[in-house]
């Protein structure tokens, strides 16, 4: 987060005129704070805290791979049945309330796997991945395409060279055409 410092109003103001869309560890980021590499002060967009899963016989951590989310109905998940498979890699998880859950998933423990505070919501599984399993299923994109139809701010983790074009060199924060922010690792 300390690297998002330089764009945290510039992220907040774009948030306030269209909806912001947090990917994976882009989700962990709206919440108020993380246990990742000890405590730390997140966006604060949602309530809550992100934990590291609990250790479980049998569970492997990361959870990587294919997995169900239950969607509460948000218009998010529109034509996005109960059950359907989405591709997960992480191994910390939001605890928030149901207030701001609109999709859980279970794996070590129940959580919720998209959140949504107003304008601001975050997934935490990859809807960019265009495959589903054994080719077929619900296909979830962020292209325009039915059904995460979405205009919007979008944050996500990766590693791709600096931004120049808002003087963000040297901070590790990378903001490209299309409006996506990342934050280089």
């Amino acid at each position: 987060m300390n690297k998002l410092a330089p764009l945290i109003d510039l992220v907040k103001k774009e948030a306030a005129k269209k909806p912001l869309l947090g990917i994976c560890l882009g989700m962990q980021m709206l919440l108020e704070e993380s246990e990742e590499h000890g405590l730390h002060k997140g966006l604060g967009f949602v309530p809550g805290t992100v934990r590291l899963f609990p250790k479980k016989p049998g569970m492997k951590i990361p959870q990587m791979g294919w997995n169900t989310i239950s969607p509460s109905g948000h218009p998010l998940f529109e034509g996005i049945p109960d059950g359907t498979y989405v591709y997960f890699v992480h191994s910390y998880y939001a605890e928030t309330t149901p207030d701001f859950t609109i999709a859980t998933t279970d794996y070590v423990v129940s959580y919720a796997s998209a959140v949504c505070a107003g304008n601001v919501m975050g997934v935490q599984f990859h809807p960019e991945v265009r495959h589903t399993p054994g080719g077929t299923g619900t296909t979830i994109s962020l292209d325009g395409a039915d059904p995460l139809n979405v205009d919007a701010v979008v944050v996500s983790v990766g590693r791709r060279p600096l931004s120049e074009s808002l003087g963000l060199a040297g901070t590790g924060v990378v903001v490209d055409e299309r409006g996506f922010v990342q934050v280089d690792e």
